[in-house]
């Protein structure tokens, strides 16, 4: 339990708000794709905690493609030109980064909430 929601806290810090630049959405893409190894840090999961593990996993599968969106997106970000009209290219990539991390957010949330439930190990 302390784990996960270790986990969550810290995939809550990769993603900053503000100005978003090539460099802030590697980063970013590095800290999400942190999720899966840190969730097999914790060691396989006792039996009642299974199912919190499967849904930690599904959310790291979408920080994961958040990652992959940020890491598509930043190359595109670096050659946007301001003065002209928002890109489809780039709209797209931040809505699948967007729809990724936000997914990874409700899976996370669910699971440390169902894991409040099942209580500590004995």
């Amino acid at each position: 339990m302390n784990g996960l929601t270790a986990l969550d806290r810290h995939i809550t810090k990769a993603v900053k708000s503000g100005v978003m630049t090539p460099d802030s959405l590697r980063l970013e893409a590095r800290k999400l794709r942190r999720c899966a190894p840190e969730l097999a840090q914790l060691g396989p999961p006792t039996r009642r905690l299974r199912r919190i593990h499967q849904m930690a996993s599904k959310a790291c599968g979408a920080f994961e493609q958040g990652a992959r969106c940020d890491t598509a997106a930043a190359p595109v970000l670096a050659g946007y030109n301001p003065a002209a009209a928002p890109g489809a290219k780039m709209n797209g990539l931040l809505d699948c980064r967007d729809a990724g991390i936000n997914k990874g957010f409700r899976i996370i949330a669910d699971a440390v909430f169902n894991a409040s439930f099942i209580g500590p190990q004995s």
